[in-house]
């Protein structure tokens, strides 16, 4: 991260709670919620937006959800931004 200045992360399932009844090891995307978990330096975190979200991540419609990864200091990128 510190070579970089702006970091894409994928963001398609928050949690394995997304896919009942398949094995998350099977899958190959990183979550959302273990990706959080490994940055905890504000300067990290300020580099980071998350694509490709899939719709049954959170993310995308649970207020509180959004609050608080926003609170966090995380983003995620806007089609049409320019960075």
């Amino acid at each position: 991260m510190k070579a970089v200045d702006i970091a894409f992360l994928d963001a398609t399932f928050y949690s394995g709670d997304e896919l009942p009844g398949r094995d998350i090891n099977q899958v190959p995307h990183p979550l959302v919620a273990e990706t959080l978990s490994l940055f905890s330096d504000k300067r990290e975190v300020s580099k980071i937006q998350f694509i490709h979200f899939n719709h049954t991540n959170p993310l995308l419609w649970d207020v509180n959800s959004k609050k608080v990864f926003l609170f966090e200091g995380y983003y995620y990128a806007i089609q049409g931004n320019r960075y």
